[in-house]
């Protein structure tokens, strides 16, 4: 089964164009990325204390639920050629119909590699 689920994410992922040098990275849902995904090298691998994957999965769900949310897509950047790795995301983007900020707000980026 999780050779299984991690064989459809490559699938997906390949379908949309990685490895490429041109286009945007892939994307796929929460669930595409993380069902099945116990990888600690996956995402957020440089972090001190990395709390793994299922839980950056609770926390993107849980944000997920918010009514201002569509969706949550995780971009995959790296896929490495054997039977255990995990694809490897850095990155996830978060659409939104939440309002404009507020004055005097500041935008930070949050990124790990």
């Amino acid at each position: 089964m999780l050779g299984d689920l991690r064989r459809e994410l490559i699938r997906k992922v390949q379908a949309q164009g990685l490895p490429s040098a041109e286009g945007p990275l892939p994307v796929v849902s929460l669930e595409d990325f993380f069902l099945g995904n116990s990888d600690y090298g996956s995402i957020g691998c440089n972090l001190s204390n990395n709390p793994g994957p299922l839980a950056f999965f609770e926390s993107l769900k849980a944000v997920r639920d918010d009514d201002s949310v569509q969706e949550i897509l995780v971009e995959v950047n790296e896929i490495v050629e054997d039977a255990q790795t995990w694809p490897f995301a850095d990155r996830v983007y978060l659409l939104s119909s939440a309002p404009a900020l507020k004055p005097g707000v500041t935008v930070y980026a949050a990124w790990w590699d």
